[in-house]
């Protein structure tokens, strides 16, 4: 689950903690279709080095580990569990499936020691 990100409906995003984080896609209330694509439709501002954006980072990764093992998205209502969405099946070509998902887990793992790091500096 993206817990740090909040839909805005206006304007087809998803933002993170900071102005500047988006996930970008075009929501189709008509057609109940989600047009994403994970190479190019999420951009991060600058790590501030604060524990939310290293959270924030866990989260995104996760959520792309999930998406290229998957490769469909959908976008539900929480309020009454209504598919609002869903994307067509993304189906990587001319990659290492195992390796890119071992490269995921290693960046989900470097972001959960670096959550760690930072919440023991901040207690001082």
């Amino acid at each position: 689950m993206l817990a740090f990100l909040h839909i805005s409906m206006e304007h087809g995003a998803v933002a993170g903690p900071a102005a500047q984080d988006v996930v970008i896609f075009t929501l189709d209330f008509i057609q109940e279709r989600i047009d994403f694509d994970p190479t190019s439709s999420i951009r991060a501002a600058k790590d501030d080095g604060s524990v939310l954006m290293a959270e924030y980072s866990l989260e995104i990764n996760r959520f792309l580990k999930r998406y290229w093992g998957n490769g469909i998205l959908e976008l539900w209502d929480g309020k009454d569990g209504k598919c609002l969405g869903y994307s067509d099946a993304f189906i990587p070509v001319n990659i290492d499936l195992r390796g890119t998902i071992d490269n995921f887990n290693q960046r989900i793992k470097t972001c959960e020691e670096e959550i760690i790091k930072r919440r023991d500096s901040a207690k001082g």
